[in-house]
């Protein structure tokens, strides 16, 4: 497969939020036991007023009726991403206290979580035996130690990973174009999860040319550029993702250039 380089540039923007509503003294979330209330926090775009915030750098945190109802569904969201299918908001209140100012409780109902009764996967099957084929401990190694576990709770986090995890591991045997995805069959009433792992290899890719993109008129020849890449990139080898941010890597310690990006 060919590589190319080339030069990336980033630039970012700022936005600003005017105060609106009465300033939030207080957020409490009463019932977090199983889930952080922290985390439970750090979701939601209501906030209360830091202690420092008359300090210069420092800012209140004000609260709007929008926001808040919108957070309220937030919570079970989150909680359901954690694997508390049953999770509820029951209750919330908005307490006037002073002058332009509220204090917030919540009161959440955990419930139980959900957990992985077992775990499927499909697709492997095509990865026999030969040559040009991995070997058998590159295929036992594929679904080794997974962040999923039968017994665990059930965690959107922990399936992402596992699936990203399992993409990396097919990329750096070669299979360029991979792909790993699935379902989850969730039972709410036994609180039970089926994990279905569905894994479509594709074809097995072998380093090839490696191709130089630069401006007019580069500082460095390409010939030297190519050498250093060909350092991590084996022209015949099996392709791997690990060994192009190899070659970027070294590219990128020539120390001329600015940015360097390695693709297939």
């Amino acid at each position: 497969m060919p590589l190319a380089l080339a030069v990336l540039l980033t630039a970012c923007a700022t936005t600003s939020n005017q105060p609106t509503g009465p300033k939030v003294k207080s957020l409490d979330i009463q019932g977090a036991k199983q889930v952080d209330d922290g985390d439970i926090k750090d979701r939601i775009l209501t906030s209360s007023t830091p202690w420092y915030a008359f300090w210069p750098f420092g800012k209140a945190h004000y609260f709007d009726t929008n926001a808040w109802q919108a957070d309220l569904r937030r919570i079970e969201r989150f909680y359901q991403a954690q694997g508390f299918y049953q999770a509820q908001v029951e209750s919330n209140e908005v307490i006037p206290d002073g002058d332009k100012a509220v204090r917030l409780k919540v009161v959440v109902n955990e419930g139980a979580p959900t957990l992985i009764d077992r775990i499927e996967s499909h697709g492997l099957e095509s990865l026999g035996e030969g040559p040009d084929q991995p070997s058998q401990r590159e295929r036992e190694r594929i679904l080794e130690e997974l962040p999923v576990k039968t017994g665990d709770v059930f965690r959107e986090e922990t399936w992402a990973a596992t699936k990203d995890l399992v993409l990396q591991r097919l990329k750096d045997l070669g299979y360029a174009e991979a792909e790993v995805g699935g379902e989850v069959r969730v039972d709410v009433a036994t609180q039970k999860a089926v994990v279905d792992l569905r894994i479509a290899p594709g074809l097995r890719y072998r380093f090839g040319n490696i191709f130089i993109a630069t401006d007019a008129n580069p500082q460095v020849p390409p010939r030297r550029i190519i050498e250093q890449a060909q350092g991590a990139v084996i022209k015949g080898a099996y392709f791997s993702e690990a060994a192009l941010a190899e070659a970027q890597a070294r590219v990128f310690r020539m120390g001329v250039f600015g940015a360097v990006k390695v693709n297939r």
